[in-house]
């Protein structure tokens, strides 16, 4: 499970990178403070992309949560 939780981070932080660099080419300043879909959308990403992130986002929070509850002292 870490080692599956691990490549998730990884390939995370890729596509971090990659949508940082599609936003210096529309000419868009990088914020990794605003939501991932927002800036999706402002790159021209297509529509069903952007709703399948927003679901897999939904469901590793809902998984991370999910751990988070089975370990003691994090309740």
């Amino acid at each position: 499970m870490r080692a599956t939780l691990r490549e998730i981070l990884h390939d995370i932080e890729e596509f971090e990178t990659r949508l940082q660099d599609e936003e210096r080419k529309c000419g868009i300043t990088p914020a990794p403070s605003k939501p991932v879909v927002e800036r999706m959308a402002a790159v021209g990403m297509p529509r069903e992309a952007i709703d399948q992130l927003a679901d897999m986002l939904d469901t590793l929070t809902q998984i991370a949560r999910g751990i988070i509850g089975e370990i003691p002292d994090l309740n």
